[in-house]
């Protein structure tokens, strides 16, 4: 529908009212004002693009005019009461009809039901009970480097090593969580956690070193000997 329709649609309206039609402006006011609501409840109720939309301004619009032309200049109280009852019957339409679609059969029926948590975050009850096995001690039941399975409380559960790997048997603690896994520390054998800064690495020893020190010339006074070798030969 172009502008040049609409004004033609308007101004058919506004001869409505004339000697020669059959229904007066009082009449075509109250009509149009109810078509109009009827099609916001429906552009409200279904998508139809603003189709209807357009229609429903439409008929409110020519509701509008045929009310001016009956009342404004013969009866300006009845005017005013118009346009504050027209007025307040649209917020109450807009209303009446959110209420009718969230609580109601039909609302259900047209609208999709809004996702569970669990739907939108589908292990967010088993991240919860992870994280009430925080501060729990189990057994690594197998090496953690740093992933691995752990025991606590009979259940066996993904893990991960903090900080360092973890043999397999020895005894952790459940001191974080990370996704839907468990993240443990290594538990020393006086029942205390270990941290990072506790674990030392071991030297590595080389069977080679006593040879070759046992090898080398003694010191004598204090003083290392040059000639020693020279003679020994």
């Amino acid at each position: 529908m172009d502008l040049s329709q609409l004004g033609i649609w308007l101004a058919a309206f506004s001869d409505f009212g004339d000697s020669n039609s059959t229904m007066d402006d009082q009449t075509l006011t109250f009509v149009l004002m109810l078509i109009g609501f009827v099609l916001l409840g429906v552009e409200l109720l279904l998508p139809t693009g603003g189709i209807v939309g357009v229609l429903c301004a439409c008929s409110f619009l020519g509701s509008a005019i045929f009310a001016y032309r009956a009342w404004a200049d013969v009866n300006p109280l009845y005017w005013r009461i118009y346009v504050v009852t027209f007025l307040a019957l649209i917020p109450i339409t807009i209303s009446g009809v959110y209420y009718l679609l969230n609580n109601t059969n039909f609302g259900n029926r047209v609208l999709l039901a809004a996702p569970s948590t669990e739907e939108v975050t589908p292990y967010q009850r088993e991240i919860e009970h992870l994280q009430e096995l925080i501060g729990q001690r189990g057994t690594a039941l197998s090496p953690l480097t740093p992933g691995g399975l752990v025991q606590v409380n009979g259940e066996r559960l993904h893990a991960i090593g903090e900080g360092f790997s973890i043999e397999s048997g020895v005894p952790i603690e459940v001191v974080s969580t990370n996704g839907t896994r468990v993240v443990v520390r290594l538990v020393a054998a006086d029942d205390q956690p270990v941290s990072e800064d506790q674990q030392e690495a071991k030297p590595v020893e080389n069977p080679d070193s006593e040879s070759s020190a046992s090898n080398q010339p003694k010191p004598t006074g204090g003083i290392l000997d040059p000639f020693a070798d020279a003679e020994t030969s």
